[in-house]
C-alpha cells in the first residue's frame, strides 16, 4: 500500500506542477498584455532561433511559413508543462514534507531561479513594472507548490490508494483552462494578421477594401481591360490585406503616432528628429514598388506590389549632413530589429521612407508609422517600424545577416505562372498562360514560355509596368496537344539589361531562390 501511496503522491505532485505552470502562464500573459512587450516565452523562442543552425532555421521557415511561430510557441508551452510536472516528480523523490524547512528552501531557490531567468529573457528589465511581473511569475509558480502540496508521509486508505485532492484537481483544471486561454491569446495575436495566401485565386478575385483609397492613376482591382478577365492572374496592385509579410516577432509592435519620433544620428553634423506630423509635413513623393521576400520559393506568394507615399531618404540624409567616412546607414526598428544598406545605396534617389500604402496610412503589419523602401533588394532589408537612422563608419550585420543570409541581398530575376494552376486539367487546343515577372530595379525586357521542356521558347506579351520598380503582368497563347499525358509549362524572364533568368535551381538560403517555375497540366478533349 505504501508503494501505491507513494505513486499516487508522485502523481499528485506532478499534477501540482502542471497547475503551477498554468498559474505562471496566466501571469506571463497578463504581463505581456499590460506591458505591451515580448514575454519570456517569446524571448526564449528568439534565443532558440539564434542558436539554431541557419540552414535548419531556413528550412523550417520555408516549409511551415506562417505556422512556424505558433507551432514553436505551442511546443514551448507544452515544454513548460512537462518541465513543471518533472519538477513535481523531483520534489517527490527528495522525500521532503511540505511543512519542512528543506521543502520551503527548495521552493525559494526555484522562485529565485525563475525570477532571474525571466528577467534575463525579458532584457532589459530595469523598469519597476517588469521586475514586479517577473516576481509575480516566480511567486505564482512556487506559491502553488507551497500551498497545494500534500505531505509525502500520507498513506493510502485501507484497501485503496491515496487519491489526488479533489480541490487540487478542480483548481488544476481551472488553471489549465486559463493557461490555454493565454496560449490562445498568443496564438490569435500571431495568426490574426498572418494567414498565408494559399491560392493566388484569392488574391486575383478579392475586391479591394472599401476603406482603402485607390491611387488615381491605376485601378487597384485591375479592371478596365482584357487582362482583368484572365482567371487567377494577380492584380497589378496587391490589396493591402493580401500583401505578404514576414516578421521575426511572435507579436509585432504597436507603435503610437503620438509618442513616436524618427531620429537621424551617428556620423552627422546636424542630428535630426521628427514627430509623425512633422514628417508628413515634409515634401512627399509617391511611387509603385514591388517587394519580394528572400525566402520566397520558386513560384511562391511572398511577393506583392503596392502604391507608396513618403519622403525621400536621400533628402533627410542630406539635411543631416553626413560626415566623412560613412559606410553604412543602419535602420533601427521599434521591435529591436535592425538592418543596413551601404551609404552609396542609401543616397539613391528612388529610396523612400514610406508612411502610406495604397492610399492609406501604413497598418501595424506593414510597419506603421514608417518603413523603408529600397528598390532592387529583398524585403528583409526594407525595415519596418523605423525609429532611428544611424550613420556608421564600420560594417554592420543585421538580424538575418548574423544568421547567414545575404547582406547585399539583390533581387534575383523571377517569373511565375499564375494561370493555369499546377495539376489542373484543361482542354486541348489554344490556351492562355499568364503570370508575373520581377527583377527588382532592373526591369523586365521579355518573358518566354516553353511547352516542350525548353527545346523552344515562345515570347509572351508583357504589359507595361506601373513603374520602374514593379513587377509586370505577362500572358502567352500556347497550343496544347490532345492526349492524357501531362504537359509541362516552363517560364523564364529576361531583365532590362538583357540577362536571361538562370535555369539552375537554388534554395532561398542564403541569397534567394533561383530557377524556372514549372507547372504540370493534364489535358482533355
Amino acid at each position: 500500500m505504501r508503494s501505491e501511496g507513494n505513486s499516487s503522491h508522485r502523481l499528485a505532485l506532478m499534477w501540482l506542477g502542471v497547475v503551477a505552470a498554468s498559474a505562471a502562464l496566466v501571469v506571463e500573459g497578463a504581463g505581456r498584455a499590460l506591458l505591451s512587450r515580448p514575454s519570456a516565452l517569446e524571448r526564449l523562442a528568439e534565443l532558440i532561433t539564434v542558436v539554431m543552425p541557419p540552414q535548419l532555421f531556413s528550412l523550417i521557415l520555408d516549409r511551415l511559413l506562417y505556422s512556424a511561430k505558433p507551432l514553436m510557441l505551442f511546443g514551448l508551452i507544452i515544454g513548460v508543462f512537462a518541465v513543471s510536472a518533472g519538477l513535481g516528480a523531483l520534489l517527490h523523490s527528495l522525500g521532503v514534507n511540505r511543512r519542512s524547512t528543506g521543502y520551503l528552501l527548495t521552493l525559494g531557490l526555484i522562485a529565485v531561479a525563475i525570477f532571474a531567468i525571466d528577467l534575463l529573457l525579458l532584457r532589459p528589465a530595469s523598469d519597476l513594472a517588469g521586475i514586479l511581473f517577473s516576481a509575480g511569475l516566480a511567486l505564482a509558480f512556487a506559491g502553488v507548490f507551497a500551498l497545494g502540496a500534500r505531505p509525502s508521509t500520507t498513506t493510502a486508505p485501507a484497501g485503496g490508494t491515496q487519491g489526488v485532492d479533489r480541490r487540487l484537481v478542480l483548481t488544476g483544471l481551472a488553471g489549465i483552462t486559463a493557461s490555454l486561454a493565454v496560449a490562445a491569446y498568443y496564438w490569435s495575436s500571431i495568426l490574426a494578421k498572418s494567414a498565408p495566401i494559399t491560392a493566388r485565386s484569392a488574391q486575383a478575385s478579392a475586391p479591394a477594401s472599401a476603406s482603402e483609397p485607390t491611387p488615381s492613376n491605376v485601378d487597384a482591382a485591375g479592371d478596365g481591360d482584357d487582362w482583368s478577365r484572365i482567371s487567377n492572374l494577380s492584380k497589378e496592385v496587391t490589396p493591402t490585406d493580401k500583401f505578404y509579410f514576414v516578421s521575426k516577432n511572435f507579436i509585432d509592435p504597436h507603435v503610437s503616432a503620438a509618442g513616436w519620433k524618427l531620429t537621424i544620428a551617428g556620423l552627422v553634423e546636424n542630428p535630426l528628429s521628427f514627430t509623425y506630423d512633422e514628417l508628413k509635413q515634409l515634401p512627399s513623393e509617391e511611387q509603385f514598388n514591388s517587394l519580394m521576400c528572400i525566402s520566397n520559393e520558386i513560384g511562391g506568394d511572398l511577393i506583392g506590389n503596392a502604391h507608396w507615399r513618403g519622403v525621400r531618404l536621400k533628402a533627410l540624409l542630406e539635411r543631416a549632413k553626413p560626415g566623412p567616412g560613412v559606410k553604412k546607414v543602419v535602420l533601427h526598428a521599434a521591435d529591436g530589429y535592425a538592418d543596413s544598406i551601404t551609404f552609396d545605396a542609401a543616397m539613391r534617389e528612388a529610396n523612400l521612407l514610406a508612411y502610406e500604402m495604397n492610399g492609406a496610412p501604413l497598418n501595424d503589419t506593414h510597419g506603421f508609422p514608417l518603413r523603408l523602401l529600397v528598390p532592387g533588394i529583398f524585403g528583409m532589408k526594407n525595415v519596418k517600424w523605423i525609429t532611428k537612422i544611424e550613420l556608421m563608419s564600420e560594417n554592420f550585420l543585421g538580424y538575418w545577416q548574423l544568421r547567414g543570409w545575404s547582406d547585399p541581398a539583390p533581387v534575383k530575376t523571377m517569373s511565375r505562372i499564375d494561370t493555369p494552376l499546377n495539376r489542373e486539367t484543361i482542354a486541348t487546343g489554344k490556351q492562355t498562360v499568364a503570370g508575373i515577372a520581377f527583377s527588382g530595379d532592373r526591369g523586365i525586357k521579355a518573358v518566354e514560355v516553353s511547352a516542350d521542356l525548353g527545346k523552344s521558347w515562345r515570347q509572351a506579351e508583357v504589359k507595361s509596368p506601373l513603374g520602374p520598380y514593379t513587377w509586370v503582368l505577362w500572358r502567352a497563347s500556347i497550343e496544347l496537344p490532345p492526349g492524357d499525358s501531362g504537359v509541362n509549362i516552363w517560364v523564364r524572364a529576361i531583365d532590362g539589361a538583357g540577362n536571361v533568368q538562370p535555369a539552375e535551381r537554388a534554395d532561398p538560403y542564403p541569397d534567394g531562390a533561383s530557377g524556372y517555375h514549372v507547372i504540370t497540366l493534364s489535358t482533355r478533349k
